[in-house]
C-alpha cells in the first residue's frame, strides 16, 4: 500500500497471491478480487469499499518471480534491486541482495575511477558478479521451497523464520559487515572466498523444510512449538540454553565496530561456525519433535549432520588461521602507518 499523492489520500494498492493455492481466473476482475476479499480478508476489503472510487484496476498473471543472468558486467552496465532479481513479492526478500549489489557496484565504479588494469577490474568483477548471483539464488532457494504451504502455520512457519534469521544473521550479514563479499583472496587456500559454505546450508535447508512439511500435510496433528525468534531460551539442548538464537544487536555491534576497522578483519569463521552449531541444534531438536527418537535413526538426520558437522571443523580451521595472520596486528593497519609515519618525522 504506497501513497502516491501527496495533496490527497489516493493509494496503490498492491495485492499478491499465490497461484497454486488460488486460480487467477477467480481474481481477474474488480469484482471477483473484492468478493475474494470479503471471504477472506475483511480489513482490507473495508478499505476498498471505503474508497471513493477506483480508478484503475490491473490485474498481473503470475508468476512474478524473476531473476537477471548477469548483474554486473563488464562493459559498465549493472542491474540491481527488484529489477535484478525478486523472486517472490509474497515472501520478502528484505535488503540483504541490495546490500549487496549496491555495495558491489559501488566498489565497480571506484577501481574504474581509480585506473584499475582492465584485466585485473575485469577478474574482480567476474568474482563481484558471482557472490551477488550466489546470493540472490541463496535467498530464491529460501524462499521457493514449498514456503506457500508453510506460510499460515504458525509452529511450521515460526521454525522456518528462526532457521532462516540464523542464516541471515549468522552467515550473510557478518559476510557483509565484514566485506567479505568485496575483497577476495583468490590464491589463500584458507581464505573465506575459497570456501563452499552453499552445501552445507543446502543440506540443512533440505531436512528443516522436509520436516516442516510433514507438519503441514492434511490431517497432521504434529505440533513442534512456537519459536519466537529473540527470546532467550526458545532453542535449547536436552534442557540446556547455550544462548542459542539468531545474532541479536549486542553481537551485530561488536561485528560493526570489528568491521569498522578494516576489510576481512572481522574473524567470519569463528561468527559462521557458531551459526551453523546452532543449525544442528535446530536439526536435531526439530527432527525430535516431529518425529520423535526415530529421527535420530533415520539416514536423512545422519547426512545433514555429518555434513554439518565438516563444516563447523572446516570454519574452525578458517577461523584459527586467520587468528594467525591477524595476530600482533593493527586494528587498523592504515590509521597505524599514518600514525608512525608522523611520530618519524615530525616533532611537535
Amino acid at each position: 500500500m504506497i501513497p502516491i499523492n501527496p495533496n490527497s489520500y489516493d493509494l496503490s494498492l498492491g495485492i499478491v497471491y499465490h497461484p497454486d493455492k488460488v486460480d487467477p481466473k477467480l481474481l481477474n476482475t474488480q469484482e471477483k478480487m473484492v468478493s475474494f476479499l470479503k471471504q477472506n480478508h475483511e480489513v482490507l476489503a473495508r478499505l476498498i469499499e471505503s474508497a471513493d472510487g477506483i480508478n484503475d484496476f490491473q490485474h498481473i498473471a503470475p508468476p512474478l518471480g524473476h531473476a537477471s543472468k548477469t548483474y554486473l558486467s563488464h562493459d559498465g552496465w549493472y542491474c540491481i534491486g527488484e529489477a535484478a532479481c525478486n523472486w517472490d513479492p509474497f515472501y520478502s526478500i528484505g535488503l540483504a541482495m541490495a546490500a549487496f549489489q549496491t555495495t558491489a557496484v559501488t566498489e565497480c565504479i571506484r577501481q574504474d575511477l581509480c585506473q584499475v588494469h582492465p584485466a585485473k577490474l575485469a577478474e574482480r568483477i567476474h568474482w563481484w558478479n558471482a557472490t551477488v548471483r550466489e546470493e540472490c539464488l541463496g535467498n530464491g532457494t529460501i524462499m521457493a521451497y514449498n514456503q506457500k504451504n508453510h506460510m499460515g502455520h504458525c509452529s511450521a512457519m515460526s521454525w522456518r523464520i528462526f532457521f532462516e534469521n540464523v542464516l541471515y544473521f549468522g552467515i550473510t550479514f557478518p559476510t557483509f559487515v565484514g566485506e567479505y563479499h568485496i575483497y577476495h583472496d583468490t590464491e589463500g587456500t584458507f581464505a573465506k572466498c575459497n570456501h563452499d559454505e552453499g552445501k552445507a546450508i543446502n543440506a540443512a535447508q533440505l531436512y528443516i523444510f522436509k520436516l516442516l512439511d510433514e507438519m503441514v500435510e492434511p490431517g497432521s496433528e504434529i505440533n513442534a512449538g512456537f519459536m519466537h525468534t529473540y527470546s532467550p531460551g526458545e532453542l535449547t539442548l536436552f534442557g540446556l540454553d547455550f544462548g542459542m538464537h539468531p545474532p541479536d544487536g549486542n553481537k551485530t555491534t561488536r561485528w560493526l565496530e570489528a568491521g569498522m576497522c578494516e576489510p576481512l578483519r572481522l574473524n567470519i569463521g569463528r561468527i559462521q561456525m557458531w551459526a551453523n552449531l546452532q543449525i544442528i541444534a535446530i536439526v536435531i531438536v526439530l527432527g525430535y519433535r516431529v518425529r520423535g527418537l526415530s529421527a535420530w535413526f533415520r539416514k536423512d538426520f545422519w547426512n545433514t549432520l555429518y555434513i554439518l558437522v565438516k563444516e563447523v571443523v572446516s570454519l574452525f580451521i578458517i577461523s584459527f588461521v586467520h587468528d594467525l595472520e591477524t595476530y600482533g596486528v593493527p586494528q587498523n593497519t592504515e590509521w597505524h602507518d599514518a600514525k608512525t609515519h608522523m611520530s618519524k618525522n615530525y616533532k611537535f
